[in-house]
């Protein structure tokens, strides 16, 4: 099935020709008038239906111009397997650090089960529509799959978009092994001079070759580092729709205490944070064990930033140590 977004269009662009028809018949024409309004009338029926349509599997169409791309005719085949495949790679590694607790080193759990398909190709400038296996099993709610499309989408954007703060934001938050692959992502664009548009059922995005230049230099060379870290701290604020927290430090190893930390709130704790709210237990201003990321990130001209992940709280420090020994 074609991405939501492209039927719409396709449809809505065919009743534009038929309305474009009709409008040059004569008036005296009446079996070509009432020929093709049964035509645009079914159509439109069409178009209301896709309207109301849920999608909720993942898919999405990768389309390219530049280097690689003759015309609308064809695409360097080495170049597409390789771009593909390292999105392939992205999508199932942001699907196993969504579901699961990603390991830094060996094979992601979450590969088989986020495998995308070819199913089509689109011409214009020359992509690839991608959807998920499995994609005639609809649901109500939205795919593990689809959801990492979306994640990557946004990812990918920040990177190669003009903010820097964005950018920075974005990095401080993506796990570090999609990022391994988001530079390879990047670096086959770059090295065949090519942009990308990327369609989703409800909405697409261009990054062409200068935003792709911008995404390899902000990259190049940066190493990242991450750093579990177990500290007791007073916990200042947590607002889980932002996903933001405030820490003052009580005890840690390499950290002053009373040194106020902030930074991202993993998705696993907000959603706890928001069940012991509903149960009216106030976590804030109080003391917990929390177990942080630390992350380093060094880039190739020296510079150095860090940013820190609150991963989990509790009262018992044990429990860190094991979950901790487990990641690892």
């Amino acid at each position: 099935m074609m991405v939501a977004r492209l039927r719409k269009d396709a449809v809505a662009s065919e009743v534009a020709a038929i309305d474009a028809l009709i409008s040059s018949l004569s008036e005296d024409d009446l079996i070509g008038r009432q020929s093709l309004g049964y035509r645009r009338n079914e159509l439109a029926e069409t178009l209301q239906t896709l309207e109301g349509e849920v999608d909720s599997l993942g898919r999405v169409v990768l389309s390219f111009e530049g280097g690689p791309v003759v015309g609308s005719r064809g695409i360097d085949a080495t170049f597409a397997s390789k771009t593909i495949g390292a999105y392939q790679d992205l999508i199932a590694k942001q699907v196993a650090s969504d579901e699961v607790e990603l390991a830094r080193t060996g094979p992601v759990p979450a590969r088989a089960s986020a495998r995308l398909n070819i199913t089509g190709v689109v011409h214009g400038s020359f992509g690839f529509e991608l959807e998920e296996r499995g994609a005639d099993q609809l649901g109500m709610i939205d795919s593990a799959v689809k959801t990492a499309i979306s994640e990557v989408d946004d990812v990918l954007v920040a990177f190669a978009g003009p903010s820097v703060e964005t950018f920075q934001s974005a990095l401080a938050k993506v796990d570090r092994r999609v990022f391994i692959s988001i530079q390879a992502f990047f670096e086959n664009l770059y090295r065949d001079s090519a942009s990308l548009k990327i369609i989703e059922s409800g909405r697409d995005f261009l990054i062409d070759q200068y935003a792709v230049i911008s995404a390899r230099e902000r990259i190049t060379g940066a190493i990242v580092t991450d750093t579990d870290i177990v500290v007791q701290g007073e916990l200042l604020g947590l607002t889980p729709v932002s996903r933001r927290f405030d820490l003052r430090i009580i005890t840690a190893d390499t950290i002053e205490p009373g040194t106020i930390l902030s930074g991202q709130v993993g998705r696993r704790l907000s959603d706890d944070y928001l069940e012991r709210v509903h149960g009216e237990r106030r976590i804030s201003g109080q003391s917990y064990t929390a177990l942080l990321t630390h992350r380093k990130v060094r880039r190739a001209d020296g510079s150095e930033n860090e940013s820190f992940s609150l991963v989990e709280l509790t009262d018992s420090s044990e429990r860190l140590g094991r979950r901790i020994e487990a990641v690892e």
